[in-house]
Protein backbone atom coordinates (compact mmCIF):
# COMPACT_ATOMS: atom_id res chain seq x y z
CA UNK A 1 0.00 0.00 0.00
CA UNK A 2 1.14 3.48 -0.98
CA UNK A 3 0.24 6.16 1.41
CA UNK A 4 2.02 9.10 1.26
CA UNK A 5 1.86 11.41 3.93
CA UNK A 6 3.05 15.62 3.40
CA UNK A 7 2.15 16.95 6.54
CA UNK A 8 0.91 16.52 10.22
CA UNK A 9 1.46 19.27 11.90
CA UNK A 10 0.10 21.74 14.35
CA UNK A 11 -0.12 25.43 13.31
CA UNK A 12 -0.25 27.13 16.68
CA UNK A 13 2.90 28.23 18.50
CA UNK A 14 1.74 28.66 21.92
CA UNK A 15 3.27 25.37 23.40
CA UNK A 16 6.74 25.49 21.62
CA UNK A 17 7.72 28.82 22.01
CA UNK A 18 6.74 29.09 25.52
CA UNK A 19 8.48 25.74 26.62
CA UNK A 20 12.03 26.92 23.93
CA UNK A 21 11.92 30.54 25.70
CA UNK A 22 11.78 28.69 28.83
CA UNK A 23 14.86 26.20 28.09
CA UNK A 24 16.72 29.17 25.99
CA UNK A 25 16.47 30.81 29.15
CA UNK A 26 17.36 28.12 31.64
CA UNK A 27 20.31 27.38 29.47
CA UNK A 28 21.75 30.77 29.47
CA UNK A 29 21.16 31.24 33.43
CA UNK A 30 22.85 28.17 34.21
CA UNK A 31 25.70 29.26 32.00
CA UNK A 32 25.87 32.45 33.46
CA UNK A 33 26.11 33.20 37.45
CA UNK A 34 27.50 36.84 37.11
CA UNK A 35 25.75 40.25 37.21
CA UNK A 36 23.78 40.77 33.59
CA UNK A 37 24.79 43.31 31.32
CA UNK A 38 24.27 44.42 28.29
CA UNK A 39 25.27 41.40 25.42
CA UNK A 40 27.87 42.61 23.24
CA UNK A 41 26.32 41.56 20.14
CA UNK A 42 22.42 41.36 21.06
CA UNK A 43 20.26 41.15 18.23
CA UNK A 44 18.02 43.68 16.64
CA UNK A 45 14.54 42.78 17.79
CA UNK A 46 13.35 42.51 13.98
CA UNK A 47 15.63 39.80 13.58
CA UNK A 48 15.30 38.35 16.91
CA UNK A 49 11.45 38.17 16.36
CA UNK A 50 11.97 36.56 12.59
CA UNK A 51 14.66 33.95 13.87
CA UNK A 52 12.12 32.85 16.60
CA UNK A 53 9.49 33.02 13.94
CA UNK A 54 11.99 30.17 12.07
CA UNK A 55 12.56 28.05 14.94
CA UNK A 56 9.28 27.36 15.42
CA UNK A 57 8.32 26.54 11.59
CA UNK A 58 11.67 24.09 11.77
CA UNK A 59 10.25 22.17 14.95
CA UNK A 60 6.96 22.05 13.12
CA UNK A 61 9.08 20.84 9.53
CA UNK A 62 10.83 18.18 11.69
CA UNK A 63 7.88 16.33 12.63
CA UNK A 64 7.14 15.39 9.07
CA UNK A 65 8.32 11.71 8.27
CA UNK A 66 9.60 12.44 4.98
CA UNK A 67 11.59 15.36 5.95
CA UNK A 68 13.40 13.61 9.38
CA UNK A 69 14.45 11.04 6.81
CA UNK A 70 16.26 13.12 4.72
CA UNK A 71 18.27 14.83 7.62
CA UNK A 72 18.74 11.21 9.39
CA UNK A 73 21.65 13.03 11.81
CA UNK A 74 19.31 16.48 12.05
CA UNK A 75 17.63 17.18 15.72
CA UNK A 76 16.29 19.85 16.82
CA UNK A 77 19.33 21.71 18.99
CA UNK A 78 21.42 21.52 15.61
CA UNK A 79 18.93 22.73 13.33
CA UNK A 80 18.40 25.45 16.09
CA UNK A 81 22.09 26.71 16.27
CA UNK A 82 22.04 26.12 12.31
CA UNK A 83 19.17 28.77 11.87
CA UNK A 84 20.55 31.27 14.41
CA UNK A 85 24.13 30.99 12.66
CA UNK A 86 22.56 31.26 9.29
CA UNK A 87 21.79 35.04 10.41
CA UNK A 88 25.55 35.45 11.69
CA UNK A 89 25.40 34.65 15.44
CA UNK A 90 26.18 32.15 17.77
CA UNK A 91 23.91 30.31 20.57
CA UNK A 92 25.22 32.49 23.33
CA UNK A 93 24.02 35.58 21.09
CA UNK A 94 20.85 34.08 21.25
CA UNK A 95 20.86 33.27 25.15
CA UNK A 96 22.53 36.62 26.05
CA UNK A 97 19.81 38.36 24.03
CA UNK A 98 16.59 36.61 25.34
CA UNK A 99 18.40 36.81 29.09
CA UNK A 100 18.72 40.55 28.91
CA UNK A 101 14.92 41.03 27.46
CA UNK A 102 13.36 38.51 30.37
CA UNK A 103 15.64 40.41 33.51
CA UNK A 104 15.86 43.45 31.94
CA UNK A 105 12.98 44.22 29.60
CA UNK A 106 10.36 41.58 30.41
CA UNK A 107 7.33 43.62 29.10
CA UNK A 108 8.99 44.12 26.01
CA UNK A 109 9.79 40.43 25.78
CA UNK A 110 6.16 39.95 25.99
CA UNK A 111 5.79 42.22 23.36
CA UNK A 112 7.92 40.78 21.33
CA UNK A 113 6.48 37.25 21.90
CA UNK A 114 2.86 39.00 20.34
CA UNK A 115 4.27 39.53 17.10
CA UNK A 116 5.80 36.30 16.61
CA UNK A 117 2.07 34.95 17.53
CA UNK A 118 1.25 37.75 15.06
CA UNK A 119 3.45 36.46 12.03
CA UNK A 120 2.60 32.69 12.97
CA UNK A 121 -1.46 33.89 12.52
CA UNK A 122 -0.89 35.16 8.88
CA UNK A 123 1.12 32.22 7.76
CA UNK A 124 -1.71 30.23 9.41
CA UNK A 125 -4.35 32.77 7.67
CA UNK A 126 -2.28 32.44 4.18
CA UNK A 127 -2.14 28.44 4.35
CA UNK A 128 -5.48 28.51 5.13
CA UNK A 129 -6.60 30.64 1.62
CA UNK A 130 -4.97 27.98 -0.21
CA UNK A 131 -7.46 25.39 -2.00
CA UNK A 132 -6.50 22.36 -1.94
CA UNK A 133 -5.82 20.29 -5.50
CA UNK A 134 -8.77 19.67 -7.59
CA UNK A 135 -11.79 20.84 -4.54
CA UNK A 136 -14.08 23.59 -4.57
CA UNK A 137 -14.33 26.06 -0.97
CA UNK A 138 -17.76 24.36 -0.50
CA UNK A 139 -16.21 20.61 -1.02
CA UNK A 140 -16.59 19.73 3.11
CA UNK A 141 -16.60 16.03 3.20
CA UNK A 142 -16.87 15.40 6.37
CA UNK A 143 -20.01 13.58 7.48
CA UNK A 144 -19.79 14.37 11.67
CA UNK A 145 -21.00 16.73 13.85
CA UNK A 146 -19.92 20.73 12.93
CA UNK A 147 -18.44 20.75 17.06
CA UNK A 148 -17.82 18.21 19.59
CA UNK A 149 -17.86 19.23 23.75
CA UNK A 150 -16.75 17.35 26.32
CA UNK A 151 -17.66 15.65 28.67
CA UNK A 152 -20.76 14.77 27.11
CA UNK A 153 -23.14 12.88 29.55
CA UNK A 154 -25.55 11.99 26.48
CA UNK A 155 -22.24 9.68 25.53
CA UNK A 156 -23.59 10.26 21.90
CA UNK A 157 -20.70 12.93 20.80
CA UNK A 158 -18.30 9.90 18.93
CA UNK A 159 -15.42 11.55 16.95
CA UNK A 160 -14.89 8.56 14.84
CA UNK A 161 -14.16 8.74 11.10
CA UNK A 162 -14.28 7.04 8.24
CA UNK A 163 -14.27 8.08 4.69
CA UNK A 164 -12.65 6.45 1.21
CA UNK A 165 -9.97 8.10 -0.77
CA UNK A 166 -10.20 7.35 -4.41
CA UNK A 167 -6.84 5.89 -5.84
CA UNK A 168 -4.34 8.70 -6.86
CA UNK A 169 -6.33 11.43 -4.60
CA UNK A 170 -5.06 14.26 -2.90
CA UNK A 171 -7.00 14.87 0.93
CA UNK A 172 -6.72 17.41 3.58
CA UNK A 173 -8.15 17.02 6.84
CA UNK A 174 -7.99 20.11 9.27
CA UNK A 175 -9.80 20.52 12.97
CA UNK A 176 -9.19 22.92 15.65
CA UNK A 177 -9.01 20.97 19.12
CA UNK A 178 -9.08 22.71 22.71
CA UNK A 179 -8.42 20.44 25.41
CA UNK A 180 -8.40 22.00 29.29
CA UNK A 181 -5.93 21.25 32.19
CA UNK A 182 -8.95 19.47 33.57
CA UNK A 183 -8.79 16.57 30.91
CA UNK A 184 -8.45 12.66 32.69
CA UNK A 185 -7.50 11.09 29.99
CA UNK A 186 -4.19 9.36 29.89
CA UNK A 187 -2.97 10.23 26.80
CA UNK A 188 -5.43 12.53 24.59
CA UNK A 189 -4.65 12.05 21.03
CA UNK A 190 -5.58 12.22 17.15
CA UNK A 191 -4.84 8.78 15.52
CA UNK A 192 -5.96 7.65 12.02
CA UNK A 193 -4.74 5.10 9.81
CA UNK A 194 -5.26 3.59 6.26
CA UNK A 195 -6.55 -0.07 5.11
CA UNK A 196 -7.67 -1.72 2.00
CA UNK A 197 -10.98 -0.45 0.94
CA UNK A 198 -12.25 -4.60 0.33
CA UNK A 199 -11.10 -5.18 4.09
CA UNK A 200 -11.91 -2.35 6.20
CA UNK A 201 -12.49 -4.30 9.23
CA UNK A 202 -10.28 -7.43 9.12
CA UNK A 203 -7.26 -6.11 6.73
CA UNK A 204 -4.45 -4.45 7.78
CA UNK A 205 -4.01 -1.23 9.14
CA UNK A 206 -1.39 1.49 7.95
CA UNK A 207 -1.05 3.86 10.87
CA UNK A 208 -0.39 7.63 10.51
CA UNK A 209 1.81 9.12 13.12
CA UNK A 210 -0.37 10.47 16.00
CA UNK A 211 -0.54 14.14 17.37
CA UNK A 212 -0.94 14.20 21.14
CA UNK A 213 -2.48 16.55 22.59
CA UNK A 214 -1.55 19.84 24.79
CA UNK A 215 -3.90 19.85 27.87
CA UNK A 216 -3.69 24.04 28.23
CA UNK A 217 -6.83 25.29 27.40
CA UNK A 218 -6.20 26.58 24.16
CA UNK A 219 -7.30 26.17 20.81
CA UNK A 220 -4.92 24.79 18.24
CA UNK A 221 -5.25 23.41 15.01
CA UNK A 222 -4.01 20.81 13.35
CA UNK A 223 -3.64 19.72 9.52
CA UNK A 224 -3.17 16.39 8.17
CA UNK A 225 -2.82 15.71 4.50
CA UNK A 226 -1.67 12.83 1.62
CA UNK A 227 -2.03 11.42 -1.03
CA UNK A 228 -3.48 7.95 -1.85
CA UNK A 229 -1.34 6.37 -4.72
CA UNK A 230 -2.59 3.13 -4.81
CA UNK A 231 -4.51 2.01 -7.58
CA UNK A 232 -7.19 1.50 -5.85
CA UNK A 233 -9.48 2.96 -3.20
CA UNK A 234 -8.22 2.98 0.36
CA UNK A 235 -10.31 3.28 3.79
CA UNK A 236 -9.12 6.31 5.92
CA UNK A 237 -10.09 5.80 9.92
CA UNK A 238 -9.44 7.12 13.15
CA UNK A 239 -10.64 9.39 16.07
CA UNK A 240 -10.26 12.94 16.73
CA UNK A 241 -9.71 12.15 20.40
CA UNK A 242 -8.40 8.90 21.10
CA UNK A 243 -7.65 7.91 24.88
CA UNK A 244 -5.69 5.05 23.85
CA UNK A 245 -8.16 2.38 24.45
CA UNK A 246 -8.50 3.32 27.85
CA UNK A 247 -12.20 5.23 28.08
CA UNK A 248 -12.17 4.63 31.90
CA UNK A 249 -9.06 5.99 32.45
CA UNK A 250 -11.27 9.85 33.01
CA UNK A 251 -13.22 12.39 32.22
CA UNK A 252 -12.55 13.82 28.44
CA UNK A 253 -12.74 17.53 28.69
CA UNK A 254 -11.91 19.35 25.82
CA UNK A 255 -13.61 20.68 22.13
CA UNK A 256 -12.87 19.56 18.53
CA UNK A 257 -14.89 22.43 16.15
CA UNK A 258 -13.99 23.64 12.74
CA UNK A 259 -13.68 20.02 10.74
CA UNK A 260 -12.80 19.65 7.07
CA UNK A 261 -12.06 17.19 4.73
CA UNK A 262 -11.37 17.73 1.31
CA UNK A 263 -10.46 15.27 -1.41
CA UNK A 264 -9.64 16.23 -5.00
CA UNK A 265 -11.48 12.65 -6.11
CA UNK A 266 -14.61 13.29 -3.62
CA UNK A 267 -15.58 9.95 -1.73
Amino acid sequence: MKIRTDNIFCLSAVPFLAVFLFLMLLNSCSEKQTGLTVPEKKMPEKVFVTILTDLYLTDGLLTVQQIRARFPGKDSLSAYIDIIQNYGYTKTDMDQTLEYYFVKKPKRLIKIYDNIMGELTEIDIRLSNIPAENTSPDSNLWNGLETYDFPDPSGLENPEFSFSVKSQAFYTLTFITTVYPADQTANPRFIAWFCNADSSETGKKYFLPPIKYFKDGRPHKYVVTGKNENSSPVILKGSLYDTENNPDYGEKYGRIENIEFLSSGGI
